[in-house]
């Protein structure tokens, strides 16, 4: 598996040889996931007046931040981390983020924005789902995460 960073307009800086860093570790992270790394574009812009630098960063395919985005939330789901939201039916768990489930979802918008409870305080959040069966919430569930 190889990762590219192309940097492209020169005039390289220790703060962006930082960032780089940063982005370079990132980008290891998901290659873990990925089978191929995405090609990332990293351009420093450089304001010689105020010596600083601003930094364009972007895919060089613009999809592929959300497909990423959710393939890594997906195996978080699926390592349990993170997971503010454990939904119960039938007696099984299925783990989840309650954002990402509601942004797809209005059912699940409504069940958490209005639960009556403080919520905030909560690390994770136990909700007992009646009216489905677990096979097709868990279709549900992974049909957020995956899009299939």
């Amino acid at each position: 598996m190889s990762i590219y960073l192309l940097v492209c307009y020169g005039g390289i800086r220790n703060q962006v040889l930082k960032i780089i860093s940063f982005f370079f570790e990132f980008f290891l992270l998901i290659s873990m996931i990925e089978t191929t790394a995405p090609i990332v574009v990293i351009e420093p812009i450089e304001n010689i007046d105020n010596e600083t630098i601003e930094l364009n960063l972007k895919y060089e395919n613009v999809n592929i931040h959300g497909i990423q985005t959710l393939k890594c939330l997906d195996a978080m789901r699926k390592e349990r981390q993170l997971c503010d939201v454990i939904l119960t039916v039938e007696g099984h768990e299925l783990f989840a983020h309650r954002a990402l489930l509601s942004c797809h979802s209005n059912y699940f918008l409504e069940l958490f924005l209005h639960d009556g409870s403080d919520t905030l305080t909560k690390n994770q959040i136990y909700y007992q789902i009646d009216g489905l069966e677990h096979t097709a919430l868990k279709l549900i569930v992974q049909f957020i995460y995956q899009g299939r």
